[in-house]
């Protein structure tokens, strides 16, 4: 059991560092940037139900999820997520997390089923065509995580954003 927290503890933080990698490359770029990644993706949690015999909460990754968002978004990176759940041994992902990371930066999560190419060619054809939207922080804005929130009139529109921006202690608007 600590054999199998220790090797998926070092594959997780790996996924950690070279997720942030991308978006501080990409970051220098200017303007929307999206990110397709195909992976089975990893737990935001180690417990029992991941490796069985480990604690309630043996190891907690919600911290370093959130950190990687504020990277993504900071850097201006949408994720598209591609589940490669079926080309694994351990048939085993992690679409919640996928989802999240998707959800936050404004991408789209492409999973439950088995065919790569048809979530990689949706997520092409969703960055081809897009909008920019800008707004202003409100000038007493609170430091911390802020909803957004966009709506349209027409119907049969799709609407894919970042669902919050992080306002940092000290960057207050101006």
């Amino acid at each position: 059991m600590e054999e199998q927290i220790f090797f998926l503890n070092n594959r997780i933080n790996d996924s950690f560092r070279n997720l942030e990698v991308v978006a501080a490359r990409l970051g220098r770029i200017p303007g929307r940037k999206s990110a397709i990644w195909i992976s089975e993706a990893f737990p935001t949690m180690i417990n029992n139900s991941v490796v069985p015999g480990a604690g309630p909460a043996a190891v907690s990754y919600l911290p370093n999820v959130e950190r990687l968002l504020a990277i993504l978004n900071r850097s201006d990176v949408a994720v598209y997520p591609v589940n490669a759940q079926g080309l694994s041994l351990s048939a085993r992902s992690y679409a919640s997390t996928m989802q999240t990371l998707a959800e936050r930066t404004g991408g789209t999560y492409f999973g439950d089923r088995n065919d790569l190419d048809a979530g990689i060619r949706e997520a092409m054809e969703d960055m081809r065509i897009s909008y920019v939207l800008g707004f202003h922080v409100p000038a007493k804005a609170a430091p911390g995580l802020h909803e957004i929130r966009v709506k349209v009139n027409r119907t049969g529109v799709v609407l894919r954003y970042r669902e919050s921006y992080q306002l940092s202690e000290g960057a207050a608007p101006k």
